[in-house]
């Protein structure tokens, strides 16, 4: 038998078969239940796959324990899977689903209707509510295709967030996945009484990593209902309620608890272990989190979509000082990171470079587009022995003496003004760390006027000055903005970010 994700689930099933796997609202299904309704859909699904060949199926339904069923079947059919968010502009997921081609699609009654007119005949579309209803007498014959599935193969499609353009398909395989399990095991002890309080929408890497940690330690997920998500009171008292004790977030919400103090008004202290990572968590509000938390595990970690998930991490011991950024430390196992500059030699300690990443967590490439791939997919230029293919990131960070990896900005928010090289994000942290007023912002640089523009979010109407005269204490002169313009609300993208595209192209327009 050959080692795939349906192996290590099967294990955890036969050893907890009545334990809760996934809690949505008010209903709940066991880890037997589970593996019976996943292997009844994928029985429909290997009628569409006579050669016994890997293939593609999108899921179109919202986060759910639908979903989950929909995604372990269409691996125990021997396919790999793209989820595909009804919440997203129809758009957009059409334009997703031109590229990515896949053979079936699987979708809901509800989005159904609203897809039938769009899409093209070429998509096989099963109903959900239909194949889970499909009676086990009428299937002739079950083919465990997924048997022929090895770790090389591909286990799912994660689209990026396309914010420059058409979205890119991940190709992550099950390996991808393994060894990032195995290390967390290694690292953190993980047991079974793991409760999962899932908040990230399922098109995230995050969300199929808490499919793997309940298929491999026997966690339960609870889905946090996306109603919360507004409402950042209400997630704490849903998770105080279902007494979750780990999960793993992007700041982004974690910073709105801290700017209204709800930490002080809720106790949560059942959690045990919180993960974040997807953008820099400014660090007043973390030192909040860590205080109103102080026997809580935080750990930062970093990576983009393209190593599987993330790649480097840091175990935060002690408080930060307000100046500093968080760390976000060290390679995980398996993995190596590469700091180089534009010659491609490995930077010296506090020399910024490109984070460039080697190892069993480098995505199989972009599906359905070699010229993307090749870009950042490259050949290890320190290797010329052997073929050894690397990441190139775009983010820029450096090491300091301690060997820890302190991350700077992506290649694109790094600009020269006044013939200073500077980084967006470290204005932004300043911002975020010694204006108490500021509960979100956005820093952008308009080209042709040779301006920095600030966005910013807070209750109350703040004048430039007021901006200037605490920033010159922190920042040079020419690090602090020249235009400070106030939003009821920082927009973010559909991955839960600032939408940094919205506010350049906001900013390019500014005379």
């Amino acid at each position: 038998m050959q080692n795939n994700f349906i192996n290590y689930f099967e294990k955890t099933v036969e050893l907890n078969p009545f334990k809760k796997a996934i809690i949505e609202k008010n209903s709940s299904i066991n880890f037997i239940n589970l593996k019976n309704r996943s292997i009844k859909v994928s029985l429909e699904l290997q009628k569409f796959n006579k050669d016994s060949s890997n293939f593609l199926v999108a899921v179109y339904l919202d986060k759910s324990i639908n979903l989950s069923i929909s995604n372990i079947a269409v691996t125990y059919a021997g396919g790999f899977f793209v989820n595909i968010d009804p919440e997203n502009p129809i758009n957009k997921n059409l334009t997703i689903l031109k590229k990515l081609s896949p053979k079936i699609i699987i979708t809901d009654n509800k989005n159904f209707k609203l897809l039938k007119n769009k899409l093209n005949k070429k998509y096989k579309v099963l109903v959900y509510e239909k194949l889970i209803k499909k009676n086990f007498l009428k299937i002739k014959k079950k083919q465990n295709f997924y048997k022929n599935r090895i770790d090389a193969d591909p286990y799912c499609i994660i689209n990026t967030s396309g914010s420059t353009g058409t979205p890119k398909g991940v190709v992550l395989s099950h390996k991808n996945f393994f060894d990032f399990m195995e290390w967390t095991k290694d690292e953190f002890q993980f047991r079974k009484n793991l409760i999962i309080g899932s908040l990230s929408p399922s098109v995230f890497d995050i969300f199929n990593f808490e499919i793997f940690m309940m298929a491999f330690n026997s966690s339960t997920i609870v889905i946090i209902p996306k109603i919360y998500i507004p409402f950042p009171y209400e997630i704490l008292k849903f998770i105080k309620q279902r007494k979750v004790n780990f999960i793993f977030w992007v700041p982004t919400i974690m910073v709105n608890i801290a700017n209204q103090n709800l930490l002080d008004k809720i106790n949560i202290k059942s959690i045990k272990t919180i993960w974040f990572a997807g953008e820099v968590f400014p660090t007043k509000q973390f030192n909040y989190w860590q205080k109103k938390l102080n026997k809580t595990q935080f750990v930062n970690l970093y990576g983009p979509i393209e190593i599987t998930l993330d790649c480097i991490f840091y175990k935060i011991k002690k408080k930060i000082d307000l100046k500093h950024k968080i760390p976000i430390g060290v390679p995980c196992k398996n993995t190596d990171i590469l700091i180089m500059n534009k010659n491609n030699k490995i930077c010296k300690n506090y020399e910024e470079g490109e984070i460039c990443v080697r190892g069993s967590s480098v995505a199989l490439g972009y599906y359905n587009d070699h010229e993307n791939t090749k870009k950042r997919f490259v050949q290890n230029p320190l290797n010329k022995m052997y073929q050894e293919t690397i990441y190139k990131t775009g983010d820029f960070a450096y090491k300091d003496n301690n060997n820890q990896i302190i991350f700077l900005g992506r290649k694109d928010n790094q600009i020269k003004h006044l013939g200073y090289r500077i980084e967006l994000s470290e204005i932004e942290h300043f911002i975020l760390s010694f204006i108490k007023k500021v509960r979100n912002c956005c820093v952008n640089y308009n080209a042709n006027q040779k301006k920095i523009i600030m966005f910013y979010e807070s209750r109350f109407r703040l004048s430039d000055k007021y901006f200037y005269n605490i920033l010159k204490k922190y920042v040079p002169k020419y690090m602090i903005p020249n235009k400070f313009l106030s939003e009821k609300k920082i927009k973010m993208n559909l991955n839960g970010k600032v939408d940094r595209q919205f506010y350049q192209n906001k900013t390019n327009k500014i005379v």
